[in-house]
Formats: C-alpha cells, structure tokens, sequence
C-alpha cells in the first residue's frame, strides 16, 4: 500500500510549526507501519529530496494551485497511490476540483468560527486585522448548502478539535466521515535541560535576579501581544518581558515593527527583549523553564504540552 500526502511548503525550517510538525509525525506514524508514504509539496524546482527521513517529491507551483497543477497530478499519475491524504484550507471547500479516482482524506487544521465568535472581536480588530479574518468571516457566512457541496469532494475529514467536527457536521456532513485526532506530545518534548543551562539563560536575560516573563507566539496583535505590553508597563520593576516571535511574513514583520513602537512608547526599552530569530528546540526549552511568568496565546494541545514540561522541571529541580 502506498500514500500520498499533498502539503504546501513541507520545507526543514517549518518542521517545528503547525501544521507542518502534524503532518511531518502523519508521516512517519504511516511509514512505522511499513505503508509506503510520499509528500507532495511545492518548491521553486521540481525535484526529490528526503525531508526529516521522508521522502518528498517538489512540483513547481503555488499554494492555492499545488492541489489541482498539471504537475501535482502527473506526480499523482506517477506514484499511483492508494490514497491521497490532502492538507486543506478553508477556501478548499469552495473549490471545483478534477475527480481523481482515489479515496482522498482531507487534513483541516485551520479552525472553523461561527460568525458570533467572529463579531466577539470589536470592529476595531477586525478593520486592524481584515487579511487575517476575512477567510474565516467568509466560511462562517457560508450557507450550510454550500459547505455540504464542497466536502463531497472528499472520502474522509481529519481535524484537530471537536469544535471543528462539530462546525463541519452543521454544515451538512455526515459523522462517519469526520475523525478527530488532536496534535501529540512526543517523548523528546519532555526532555529537560539542564538546571547550570537554565541558570546561565536566567543569568543572561536578568542579571540582577528579577522575575522574567515570556511571550512565546506570534507578534500579531491579534494574539493579544498590544495588550500584554499594556499590561506589562502596568507592572512594578524590576522585571524582564522577553518575547519570542519569529518574523514568517510581511505581516509578522508589520506586527513587530508595531510592537517595537508600543515599547519605545511605553519607555519599556530597558525592560522588554525582543528575539525573532529561528530557535532550535533545546534552546527554546531553557528560556521557558528561565521565565517566571510564562504566556502562550497559542492551541490547547500546544499550551498543555508545555505545562506537562514545566511542571516536570520544576519537581525535578526543586
């Protein structure tokens, strides 16, 4: 048996982010059960190259057109699989696609919003943040019609939370097609560093011992990151607010430089550190266990992991 994953920029640097890190475990869970598995992904070149031990088959192509390019189905062609297991967006549903005569199961890690969770945001941060919310304002205004019309695309639908399953089964598809699998915790997820790493990282950011509080997500605003800062300049020093924020985008970029402006005018300079450089795993575990204070406007799956992981370190160094 062989499976073909298609998944836009499934590139080395974007292992360690959703979805990618989802789809990178999917893959190799498949291969421990000795199925043959492929990814399908977009590249500047159409080559092969082994990815994190799985193989990866490059098409040229964008990420709205790697699903349905000539190249994408001479690679389907080629390869033959028994199925087809597609990573999806939102706008996914609302496209025509070719038949391609395999069962095809869709990965949906974007979350499904109903258009009051969507207006609970003000209309100040929706105006602020249009390019981000239109997609999921679009897909909470669907008619339910139209959702049930695009999922018949699809054999089987795979997603993230129980919230998910249950927008998709109001719109119309049916409960044995939709699967929840949430995001795991791998082993080495709970390896701990070292307490002499951790101190020297303590030692680094707050030489003179005062409590150090973390940010660790995206810079969007969106997120909350405006209000933390409010909140921080609110707090008595000494204190030490470090964020970690890597700049994938031109909007991430914006949002930074938006942050670094909210700092400068909040007199905040000498208390607040930002780092938006790509950090590897082990480095990123010692600055959390440093913090104090650790925030994470990020998945439940996610935040859950890094509690089990500071709770572990903390009895251990106690």
């Amino acid at each position: 048996m062989n499976i073909c994953i298609i998944c836009f920029r499934f590139r080395s640097e974007n292992l360690n982010k959703q979805p990618w890190r989802y789809i990178l475990e999917l893959a190799k869970g498949i291969r421990e059960e000795h199925v043959g598995v492929k990814v399908i992904s977009n590249g500047t070149k159409s080559e092969s190259q082994v990815v994190d031990g799985v193989e990866v088959r490059y098409v040229r192509a964008s990420d709205r057109t790697l699903h349905s390019s000539q190249e994408t189905l001479s690679v389907l062609q080629q390869e033959n699989p028994d199925v087809i297991i597609m990573l999806i967006g939102l706008l996914d549903l609302l496209k025509r696609k070719k038949r391609l005569g395999k069962p095809i199961i869709a990965i949906m890690t974007s979350p499904l919003y109903t258009v009051s969770q969507i207006l609970r945001l003000g209309a100040g941060e929706f105006l602020s943040h249009s390019r981000v919310i239109y997609i999921h304002l679009l897909t909470a205004i669907l008619p339910r019609l139209c959702l049930g019309r695009g999922a018949k695309f699809y054999d089987h639908f795979v997603v993230l939370s129980e919230a998910n399953k249950t927008r998709l089964l109001r719109g119309g598809v049916s409960s044995q097609k939709v699967t929840v699998l949430r995001p795991g915790i791998h082993d080495s997820d709970l390896t701990l560093p070292s307490l002499s790493e951790v101190k020297r990282m303590k030692a680094e950011f707050s030489p003179d011992g005062s409590p150090i509080i973390l940010y660790f997500g995206s810079p969007l605003t969106l997120r909350g990151t405006d209000t933390l800062l409010e909140a921080f300049a609110q707090v008595t020093p000494p204190s030490r607010l470090l964020i970690l924020s890597r700049l994938d985008d031109q909007l991430a970029i914006s949002e930074h430089q938006k942050l670094q402006r909210m700092i400068r005018d909040y007199g905040l300079t000498d208390r607040v550190i930002v780092k938006s450089s790509l950090l590897d795993r082990s480095e990123l575990k010692t600055q959390v266990c440093a913090a104090d204070v650790v925030c994470l406007p990020l998945s439940l799956s996610f935040l859950t992991c890094q509690l089990r992981f500071l709770r572990r370190w903390r009895l251990e160094n106690l």
